[in-house]
């Protein structure tokens, strides 16, 4: 199969470029990136005033940036996880666009994963619920969009499931270990806010999507199927990526789009098989007889041949999280 690579997307992102030119402060308990395109030389403001992010002009602000730190999640999350599992076959490459050898081996280790998946998982949590207590606790409700509020909603519920689908213990703001359902239990809660918080109607639908979820997982089987039902067939949601920036691209194809990285192969994987047999396009891959292998050499196997997924393709491809 020769399928030609959207590999060439202008100049090389490599994630070794200078990011001097972005400086994040945290301004009581939020995010702000201040870009600059000229000098790069930026004068830290030091803190502000919190009264300011209560500002209804900062609203949205604020809840987006819930949702940029669940993308980097499930960027970080998805594309280890497919490697453990063999959903994908690590190419070899343990620096930029690679894991080191203990992750391609398949073990998870916190020195390994903690800063790029636990972290913004947990970021995204929990902006998005400070975000909701700001809104529902500390403001006259009457200066809070319903759809604002409702998406803090929402990308909390999110952020909660993908800890619980992927992380051992639950955590919250500095207390101990709990079972890993406390997620589920939170998301349903949030899922549950996000229906009652006067959203649109896409917010319901992905309210009842992602709380379908949720209840499967919580052995609700009934409640779950209550829900699907209320959601149509080709519904999707879908949490952004951004190209531009090489902290919250689509890192799954940018770590296999061959500009420069060809970080993992379909070789060797179910999916190589099975997409040639059934030709299911859920799991489509290509080869590009150009590049045969694989970036470097794999412990055991050695050069590795090179083929890729289909699945994304572009740096700005956003993730279907319902």
């Amino acid at each position: 199969m020769h399928t030609k690579r959207m590999a060439d997307e202008g100049t090389d992102r490599s994630k070794h470029q200078s990011r001097a030119c972005t400086r994040w402060y945290g301004l009581g308990g939020l995010l702000v990136a201040v870009s600059v395109t000229s000098a790069c030389e930026v004068t830290n403001p030091g803190p502000v005033n919190d009264d300011l992010v209560n500002a209804p002009a900062a609203h949205v602000a604020l809840v987006n940036g819930a949702g940029r730190e669940l993308s980097v999640a499930i960027s970080q999350i998805g594309y280890t996880s497919a490697i453990a599992a063999r959903e994908l076959m690590p190419g070899g490459q343990t620096g930029a666009g690679g894991h080191d050898p203990v992750v391609q081996a398949g073990l998870l280790l916190s020195n390994n994963v903690g800063n790029s998946h636990w972290n913004p998982a947990q970021r995204s949590r929990w902006i998005a619920e400070s975000a909701i207590s700001r809104f529902t606790e500390e403001l006259d409700p009457s200066t809070v969009r319903p759809e604002t509020l409702t998406q803090a909603y929402l990308w909390a519920g999110y952020a909660n499931r993908i800890l619980g689908e992927n992380m051992c213990q639950a955590v919250f703001n500095g207390g101990g270990a709990e079972p890993n359902i406390r997620y589920f239990e939170r998301a349903e809660r949030n899922f549950t806010d996000a229906l009652s918080s006067g959203g649109s109607t896409e917010q319901s639908l992905a309210a009842r999507a992602g709380r379908a979820s949720v209840r499967v997982w919580l052995a609700d089987w009934a409640g779950a199927v209550s829900d699907a039902e209320q959601v149509p067939i080709d519904f999707q949601y879908l949490v952004d990526t951004d190209g531009n920036d090489p902290d919250a691209l689509n890192d799954i194809y940018y770590s296999n789009a061959a500009a420069p990285y060809r970080g993992y192969t379909i070789w060797m994987t179910f999916f190589e098989d099975y997409y040639t047999d059934t030709g299911d396009p859920r799991v489509a891959w290509g080869d590009d007889p150009s590049r045969p292998l694989a970036d470097q050499q794999l412990s055991g196997y050695g050069a590795v041949p090179w083929s890729f997924s289909l699945k994304y393709g572009s740096t700005s491809d956003p993730y279907r999280v319902s």
